[in-house]
């Protein structure tokens, strides 16, 4: 690892520290339980509708360290579909579903080095945790 690469990684490590969270990442059946997430930016979209029903979502990015994405071992990507739950501290579950935004992959690396993964995801219904 170069010194550049440490540097980030010390970086990133802080920044969890301070501001992480603990997350589950579920892949079909198989999960990263307690892994930790740094909750990034939020939009909430209004696509307007009616007094009877508005239409709305919440996105919302997450940054991971790459090498805490791991399955059986081996690291792996974020893929659409793969899902995220936080539980908040008042013990709500959130559940994002990963996407891709328009023109992007569903991930991006946030650093020179490839080591921190920025994840786009959307809130969906809790439904069955």
């Amino acid at each position: 690892m170069n010194l550049f690469a440490k540097s980030t990684k010390v970086r990133h490590r802080a920044v969890a520290k301070a501001a992480g969270v603990l997350v589950s990442y579920i892949r079909g059946v198989e999960v990263i339980e307690n892994v930790t997430a740094i909750p990034a930016r939020i939009r909430d979209d209004d696509f307007g509708g009616d007094a009877l029903l508005q239409l709305t979502a919440r996105e919302r990015d997450w940054i991971f360290w790459g090498e805490d994405l791991a399955l059986d071992g081996n690291k792996i990507t974020p893929q659409r579909n793969d899902i995220i739950v936080w539980v908040d501290d008042e013990g709500n579950s959130h559940r994002y579903e990963v996407l891709p935004r328009l023109g992007e992959r569903c991930y991006r690396f946030t650093d020179q080095s490839l080591t921190q993964v920025r994840v786009f995801t959307v809130e969906t219904p809790a439904g069955n945790l």
